[in-house]
């Protein structure tokens, strides 16, 4: 639902209160996470404020969040909880899918861009052996980058 407030567009996904905006992309549509109870429903909103497609990914939406997106592709990771160091990222694709980055390692996918090249990467940290390192992880090859 959108409603004009003044000279402001405010939009909700309908029948979640908790629906907020946190990206634009560069065709203009804006994205944002609601709360759907121990689910996450990932948006992406029209200028008109009609949701254009949706992602819904069983994670809490407390700790859960939007790295970026790029394209018609967004990047969220979301923690095990409260005072956990456990991330995992999830590539929301244009498709409708969900895959999840890397693989059965802690995560946390910090900002997306674009190579010189066009290919559409994630940069972030993983936990190693008790430590974070730094990660690259192309979203067109599904790979860590060398």
């Amino acid at each position: 639902m959108a409603v004009w407030d003044g000279a402001v567009l405010r939009w909700t996904v309908t029948d979640y209160a908790d629906s907020m905006g946190v990206a634009l992309d560069a065709a203009g549509f804006a994205w944002g996470l609601a709360d759907a109870g121990s689910w996450t429903i990932v948006f992406r909103l029209d200028a008109k404020g009609q949701v254009a497609a949706t992602w819904t990914i069983q994670v809490d939406p407390t700790y859960t969040s939007l790295a970026g997106v790029i394209g018609a592709e967004a990047v969220i990771r979301t923690s095990a909880g409260s005072g956990s160091s456990f991330w995992t990222s999830r590539v929301c694709r244009a498709d409708g899918s969900v895959d999840v980055i890397g693989a059965s390692q802690s995560l946390y996918a910090a900002a997306v861009g674009e190579l010189s090249t066009g290919e559409r990467i994630v940069v972030g940290s993983a936990e190693v052996g008790g430590y974070w390192d730094g990660f690259w992880w192309s979203l067109d090859a599904d790979a860590a980058l060398p």
